[in-house]
Formats: structure tokens, C-alpha cells, sequence
């Protein structure tokens, strides 16, 4: 244990996203459909609050991140990442999140800050980031995969 009592070795898998703005909230629906997880696994609704990754990384030993995410790849299409390959896709990875400071940002910071964490990055192109609560059906027939990927992560 560490001075804050958080063993350094916890797994935190953060859902980021706004559940009124359609495929926007893919990452808290993918957050739902977990299993329940080992007691090393902390699952975190992030919200919109991208800025609060960075204080998540601290005292971590790895994060998951799943989130609406636009890298170049194609409308529903998956994307995983991890933060070794952020200066691949930095310039280019747009977050749909009314995010407060971008997913972009808070991982290039992390990265520069030389932060131990390992961070992954799920994320999927959006089809409608419209007002609604609903997904458009190409994203959510990827939600089964995407929570298949977290577990696989987690070593779930």
C-alpha cells in the first residue's frame, strides 16, 4: 500500500460520455453491461469530465477508457489504442464528449507528465451525436464487443 491506501496495482475501467447526446454515451452503456468485476477493478462513470483522467491515472496501475472516439477510422468502427501509440493518433483523435479538456488532451498531457499508469482506449466512431438517448444501431450492435474487449483487458 501507498500513502493514499490505494494499492498501486487497481484497475479503474472509465466509461466517458454524455447519455443525452446519442452514440455520445456509448462508453456508460458499454459501463452497463459489465459483469460484476474482481475487487481490484474500480468501474468509474467519467461523464464528460475528461480532465478528471488525469487524477484517475495517479496511483494506478491500468485504465480502460471507453468512449465515443473519431482516430480516422470509419462510422462504428472499433478503435483500441494505448497511450505508447497516442503520438499516432493525437493530432486526430476527436472526442464527442462536451467534454470540459478533450480525451486527446488529457492523454497527451498524461503521456508528457510520464505518468507509470497504462492507459487503453476503446473507443468507436459515432454515427449520430445528436440530441437523444438512444444509439444509432450500428453502435449498438458493437456495445457486446466493446465489453468484451474491457474484460479481455482486465484479464476477465
Amino acid at each position: 500500500m501507498n500513502k493514499s491506501n490505494i494499492p498501486k496495482t487497481i484497475i479503474r475501467v472509465i466509461g466517458f460520455g454524455n447519455i443525452f447526446m446519442s452514440d455520445d454515451g456509448v462508453g456508460i452503456k458499454v459501463l452497463e453491461t459489465l459483469p460484476s468485476l474482481p475487487g481490484n477493478v474500480e468501474v468509474i462513470d467519467g461523464g464528460t469530465s475528461a480532465a478528471d483522467l488525469i487524477n484517475y491515472a495517479k496511483q494506478c496501475g491500468k485504465i480502460v477508457i471507453i468512449d465515443a472516439v473519431d482516430a480516422g477510422q470509419e462510422p462504428g468502427e472499433i478503435i483500441r489504442f494505448g497511450l505508447k501509440e497516442i503520438d499516432q493518433f493525437y493530432k486526430n483523435i476527436r472526442s464527442y464528449s462536451l467534454h470540459d479538456f478533450g480525451l486527446g488532451q488529457a492523454l497527451e498531457l498524461i503521456h508528457r507528465l510520464h505518468l507509470k499508469t497504462e492507459i487503453i482506449i476503446i473507443g468507436i466512431k459515432p454515427l449520430n451525436v445528436s440530441f437523444g438517448q438512444e444509439l444509432s444501431e450500428r453502435v449498438k450492435s458493437k456495445i457486446t464487443e466493446m465489453a468484451e474487449m474491457v474484460l479481455a483487458e482486465i484479464n476477465v
